[in-house]
């Protein structure tokens, strides 16, 4: 019998920061009940793509993993691949496949049809997908309230998958509901009422229609449906057109706690759908954009076994409000702040790529002690050229730290935390997504992926610390 090929693994990352409606009525005057999650001063769709493909357990798969697809409307770079950097932090092998799907709002969808078509095919026995989003519209436009950063992972293969993919149906139309021109930083939008008679509740109605007449399934059969519209009163028109009950349409709860995060959208609602479904259930997602993607999924016995994985409470509950709205601004640059310009070494940083992004420090082979950054004698012993490869865990505890004033980011302060990390070695680094002042000696941290600054006009990301999350 063929091996099944589906969703291997799947995980969510949300930025920890949120707008609300004080943010907004403070600054606009207006009441809205929507809250969205922000990406921090240091978080692009990189990062953000790269946070969920740890929660999706990628790198426990790094020798299987053949492919890495990047899905984005906005990459970091307008010319440069962000795959690629991104199979690097994970410390992916590097004869894999990388592609970056970008530009589109079914950059997402288009990864995983590829992904499904290459395990089909043999050419790569597991591929990751990595879907990430942060589009910015003019400050008050009412889009502002209702579009969320996010980013989704799936792994697509044939062990002990989650859910088969069992068909697909697309379609393409050049329909223009939202677009953003080359050099342009806001979204333009077209009319609302023309979209929601129009647009993609038609389109994506559409194709879910073809895909379950194509694989000879009538919707009374299917258990659960994965789709996202732009905002809540969308998502309610979305049902109605479908044709499925309110309670077998998942997503509503991630629109109404995160925003629409675009390409990670309907991988999110995905999530919720897989976590209500029960083994031999049918499930539809689908995601739209100058036509749409449809895909029939087979829930399988994993997803009784593994239902843990598909809690998504971490992710919807809590999160710390932003500073302020001015803050916010600052953070996307749409409001000056003083910045530094650090001239970045391209050779330097070629040459220290292993360290600076795939974590690699020597372990002296005379007495045992890590070096970070790696060096030739050894601090402990001062032997010299005895150093093996050690690769730095990513969780530790805080051993020392500092609050600084003057690095000219757009916070308050910065905190420097000297931690000890599980496994080994010691590492130096700033603090993120938090306040310096919650920092404590013995506090656990995590080293996560962040833009540690610009220069030169290139992207120099690094790792940062910040307070380890449960789950």
């Amino acid at each position: 019998m063929a091996e099944r090929v589906g969703i291997e693994r799947i995980g969510v990352y949300a930025p920890p920061w949120r707008l609300g409606p004080e943010h907004f009525e403070r600054a606009w005057g207006t009441r809205v009940r929507a809250t969205r999650a922000v990406a921090g001063h240091d978080e692009d769709t990189l990062t953000m793509a790269l946070e969920a493909a740890g929660v999706a357990g990628a790198e426990a798969e790094r020798e299987r993993i053949d492919g890495l697809y990047f899905a984005a409307t906005r990459a970091p770079y307008a010319e440069k691949g962000a795959a690629a950097t991104i199979a690097t932090a994970l410390d992916l092998r590097g004869d894999l496949f990388a592609g970056d799907f970008v530009g589109t709002l079914r950059g997402g969808t288009q990864a995983l049809r590829a992904a499904w078509d290459a395990v089909r095919a043999g050419s790569a026995r597991a591929v990751l997908v990595a879907t990430s989003d942060l589009r910015l519209v003019e400050p008050g436009n009412a889009t502002e309230t209702t579009l969320g950063d996010g980013a989704a992972a799936v792994v697509v293969g044939t062990h002990d998958p989650l859910a088969e993919i069992v068909a697909s149906h697309s379609t393409v139309e050049d329909f223009a509901d939202n677009w953003r021109l080359d050099g342009e930083t806001y979204l333009r939008e077209a009319d609302a009422k023309f979209i929601g008679e129009y647009g993609y509740p038609r389109i994506l109605g559409e194709a879910i229609d073809a895909l379950l007449a194509k694989a000879g399934v009538t919707k009374d059969a299917v258990a659960q449906v994965a789709v996202c519209a732009p905002d809540v009163r969308g998502h309610a028109l979305l049902e109605k057109r479908l044709g499925f009950d309110a309670n077998r349409v998942s997503g509503t709860e991630a629109l109404a706690r995160l925003g629409y995060t675009g390409n990670a959208a309907e991988f999110i609602a995905l999530v919720d759908a897989l976590s209500k479904a029960r083994a031999g259930e049918w499930v539809v997602l689908a995601g739209f954009g100058s036509g749409a993607d449809a895909f029939l999924l087979r829930a399988t016995d994993a997803v009784e076994r593994r239902r843990a994985e598909l809690d998504l409470a971490n992710v919807l509950e809590g999160g710390v409000a932003v500073p302020s709205y001015e803050r916010y601004l600052q953070w996307r640059g749409i409001l000056p702040t003083e910045r530094i310009d650090p001239f970045t070494s391209l050779p330097v940083l070629w040459r220290e790529q292993r360290d600076l992004l795939r974590r690699y420090a020597k372990r002296c082979g005379a007495c045992g002690a890590i070096q970070f950054p790696p060096r030739r004698i050894c601090w402990n012993c001062s032997v010299a050229d005895r150093m093996e490869d050690h690769r730095l865990g990513r969780f530790g505890t805080v051993r020392t730290f500092t609050r600084d004033h003057l690095v000219p980011v757009p916070a308050d302060a910065v905190g420097m935390i000297a931690a000890d990390l599980e496994g080994g070695g010691r590492f130096y680094g700033q603090y993120t997504d938090g306040d310096p002042k919650e920092i404590e000696v013995g506090m656990p941290v995590e080293l996560v992926l962040r833009r540690l600054h610009t220069g030169g006009g290139l992207i120099h990301y690094f790792w940062k610390l910040r307070k380890r999350r449960e789950g």
